[in-house]
């Protein structure tokens, strides 16, 4: 029998042994292996980790637990650990994790978990301040996986924790996905970058990478992703670019 979750898992292995860095950061920089500037990498998961906890309105976090759903190598998870008091690493794929814990060793403060693919445990209940999550859940390659994440996440905030997470959306209704297509959106901005910028270098991306189903990933239908998010019982206090990629849903747990 078919098993989604074992063929992510296998999936990102491979992505992990060809180009972990490409794989993470789709960027022109990172596609060829033998000219990747690593400090160029590091520093842009550090800008971008920045940003998220910006766009949270969190400053003061070094007291506070946070979850990551899809750590990789590493990228944003080493700044996270300067930010934060601790911090639960999670990612479906054992090469990547084994990656990440070779190169960020000295991080104390880091529990680096494989985790099952559709929940966050071993994470307690109630247990994190901030959950996050970006450039992962757009990878799922079942829109219940990525529903099972938003319940996931009412579980192991506290109340009053808070979560960001990016994903792929979709709207349900035919009409109003013509409707939206027809509205004049806002001039696209790559806020999570800001501060960083990558090098366009024309290269061709790595096949093994960009030909796996995971890179397709999936669309989770708006209203069903709303509904998750009422089951897990947060309250949405900002949804951006619903029925795109670029879906950001901001939550709260009262």
């Amino acid at each position: 029998m078919h098993d989604p979750k074992e063929q992510m898992r296998r999936e990102w292995d491979e992505i992990a042994r060809e180009n972990a860095f490409y794989g993470i950061a789709s960027w022109d920089e990172f596609a060829d292996r033998s000219g990747i500037d690593e400090q160029r990498f590091w520093r842009s998961g550090a800008v971008l980790a920045d940003n998220l906890l910006a766009h949270l309105g969190l400053d003061e976090t070094g007291a506070l637990t946070a979850v990551e759903i899809g750590c990789g190598n590493g990228r944003v998870t080493h700044r996270l650990a300067e930010r934060f008091g601790e911090v639960w690493a999670l990612d479906i794929s054992p090469e990547m994790i084994a990656r990440a814990k070779a190169r960020w060793q000295a991080l104390g403060n880091v529990r680096w978990v494989v985790g099952s693919g559709a929940d966050l445990e071993p994470v307690p209940a109630a247990s994190a301040d901030v959950v996050l999550s970006f450039i992962t859940l757009h990878h799922v390659t079942e829109p219940a996986v990525v529903l099972s994440y938003l319940r996931e996440t009412g579980r192991v905030l506290k109340p009053g924790g808070r979560a960001l997470l990016h994903l792929h959306t979709i709207e349900h209704n035919v009409l109003r996905r013509l409707t939206a297509r027809l509205k004049r959106r806002p001039p696209f901005e790559a806020w999570w970058d800001r501060g960083f910028e990558p090098l366009a270098r024309p290269a061709a991306a790595p096949p093994g990478v960009v030909s796996t189903r995971v890179w397709q990933g999936c669309r989770v239908p708006v209203g069903a992703a709303r509904r998750a998010v009422r089951a897990a019982r947060l309250d949405i206090e900002r949804a951006e670019g619903e029925g795109t990629f670029w879906t950001f849903l901001t939550l709260r747990k009262p």
